[in-house]
């Protein structure tokens, strides 16, 4: 659970911080958001957020949550929030990005498939191919 500072800043500022964020990270290619997210996530944040990434896009191809939980070890009270999430349709941006940008969920799932069976990433990937560690 992230810790959250009690002192709050007013509506306007955090709404510009947040528009400012989403405006940079939007313009970054693959390298430099690698750079971006290792600089400014530690590691913890960061496999939280490339799990439930992947879990979104297991439950968008119609997985099962305990292959969900099972394959990405995630908690199932975790799986099952992200699937009531997901059936209220909180994800639906991710998927229509994801079409503007024409990415396949196929082609995501069968990286994911690829990284939890082998370890490591497929050929098409546009991250280079290397042993990854467990």
């Amino acid at each position: 659970m992230p810790n959250i500072s009690k002192r709050k800043l007013d509506e306007y500022q955090l709404e510009c911080i947040f528009t400012q964020w989403y405006q940079h990270i939007s313009g970054l290619d693959a390298d430099n958001a690698k750079l971006f997210f290792n600089a400014l996530l530690g590691s913890e944040e960061q496999i939280m957020l490339a799990k439930r990434f992947a879990a979104i896009v297991m439950l968008m191809q119609g997985r099962s949550g305990y292959q969900i939980w099972n394959d990405l070890d995630l908690s199932p009270s975790t799986v099952e929030n992200l699937r009531e999430k997901f059936l209220a349709g909180h994800y639906e941006g991710i998927k229509i990005e994801m079409q503007k940008r024409q990415v396949k969920l196929s082609d995501i799932l069968d990286a994911i498939d690829t990284i939890l069976l082998l370890g490591f990433l497929p050929a098409y990937s546009h991250v280079p191919r290397r042993k990854m560690k467990k």
